[in-house]
């Protein structure tokens, strides 16, 4: 659902305590604000935080336009004291597709050539992702089979109902506002020689694959580095904090394995990763001040590294993820920090499975609606719900403070590094 829009029936609707012409309504779990017409069980369409009405949409719902600007971006934001977190709205505005039986959980981009949802970017890191992927496609493509980009993350609260927290262990981390990495020492196609290429037109066996040592971002395979320390020929690093940020695990790693990790603190001197964002809120003014920026207590001009996730890419083409537990384990092994856990104490019925999602879901709410754990300087971005299935499983839940600050950012124009690398 992250790029979607979905059909679901709004639910637990009650009065707005400071507000005559709206109410409160439940939708895939977020509180939203709806009309006083709409009544419990009211079929219609959700719009997540951060993406925008499609432009078809849009124009055959011109009534709706007044509650968006020219970006028809959805936001998180409080009304008059209340949570909003998304658009609800009901499923006549789809009148105008050719469909008239629309099935609960139906997820909605573009259907029947119409575009009803989309993901928000702010232009410019628009901008910069379109030079980024320019560039990514001069040298490799962003995801190998050997070296596989970051897994998507959904999203928790909708999801829930789906997952048997019975059957497989699970676990909660905070989520780190970083800007993802990946390396890994894995095989790649090597070039080869003018001699070999003769032997193997002869039909002399020759080794083609070699390990080499990759760097990449979320989306784009940055190059190779070599032994000491230095990009190989195809590598490219616009952002030399990247290569730094590798150097950690040079020499160190497993042949075929790859490492997940968040990058925090800043690029360079006066440099942060992720750009201050002003607050507007009196009462987070109280706690963050006027301005909040992401830098996990890192001294300015220096990062550090949160790693999530750790995986293995045999050489016949198996890959298997290491479980939390080992994922720690290699963490101190290599000298390197992994994301911070939730403490189970925070959590007061962790042992009691699928019958108590619904508590899960409300213990969450009061983990991340807090300064964050590392640095209580700015506030706790959310967290992530790990499934040990068998390949691990993300789920992710994003505080409504961030969210808040989030959109403040992208109001502005500041460019979302993550989204752009």
């Amino acid at each position: 659902m992250n790029n979607k829009a979905v059909i679901c029936s709004i639910h637990h609707i009650r009065k707005h305590p400071n507000a005559d012409r709206v109410q409160l309504g439940t939708a895939c779990g977020y509180q939203v604000v709806i009309g006083l017409d709409v009544k419990d069980g009211d079929l219609g369409i959700y719009f997540p935080t951060d993406t925008c009405l499609g432009n078809d949409y849009a124009n055959a719902n011109p009534n709706l336009l007044t509650y968006f600007g020219n970006n028809l971006r959805v936001k998180t934001q409080a009304f008059r004291g209340e949570r909003s977190e998304g658009f609800w709205t009901p499923v006549s505005t789809l009148s105008f597709l050719p469909v008239t039986n629309w099935i609960k959980g139906t997820e909605l981009d573009t259907i029947h050539g119409k575009e009803i949802c989309k993901k928000y970017i702010n232009p410019e890191t628009l901008k910069r992702t379109t030079r980024a992927t320019n560039i990514a496609k001069k040298l490799r493509a962003g995801s190998l089979k050997t070296f596989q980009k970051h897994m998507e993350t959904e999203h928790l609260r909708k999801e829930i109902d789906t997952l048997d927290l019975e059957k497989y262990p699970w676990y909660l981390t905070y989520k780190v506002h970083g800007t993802s990495q990946r390396v890994g020492y894995v095989l790649v196609d090597r070039e080869l020689k003018w001699y070999e290429k003769l032997l193997k037109k002869i039909g002399v066996a020759v080794k083609e694959t070699d390990y080499e040592f990759l760097v990449g971002t979320r989306n784009v395979i940055l190059g190779q580095l070599r032994p000491d320390g230095t990009p190989g020929k195809d590598g490219f690093y616009s952002d030399y904090f990247r290569l730094a940020a590798s150097k950690p695990f040079l020499g160190t790693l497993h042949k075929g394995e790859t490492i997940y990790y968040e990058v925090v603190g800043y690029t360079g001197y006066n440099s942060p990763i992720m750009a201050a964002v002003s607050v507007k809120d009196k009462d987070l003014k109280e706690l963050y001040g006027d301005s909040v920026t992401y830098t996990y207590g890192c001294v300015n001009g220096s990062f550090d590294i949160y790693v999530y996730r750790i995986s293995y890419q045999t050489e016949e083409g198996v890959s298997v993820d290491l479980t939390w537990d080992k994922v720690k384990e290699r963490c101190n092994e290599l000298g390197v920090k992994h994301v911070p856990e939730v403490p189970k104490e925070l959590i007061n019925n962790r042992g009691y499975g699928n019958s108590f999602k619904k508590v899960l879901l409300s213990d969450i709410t009061g983990v991340i609606d807090r300064p964050d754990p590392i640095d209580p300087r700015h506030p706790t971005e959310g967290v992530v719900l790990r499934l040990e299935s068998s390949t691990p499983e993300f789920y992710k839940e994003k505080s409504f403070v961030f969210k808040v600050l989030e959109g403040i950012a992208k109001d502005v124009g500041i460019v979302d590094l993550e989204e752009a690398s």
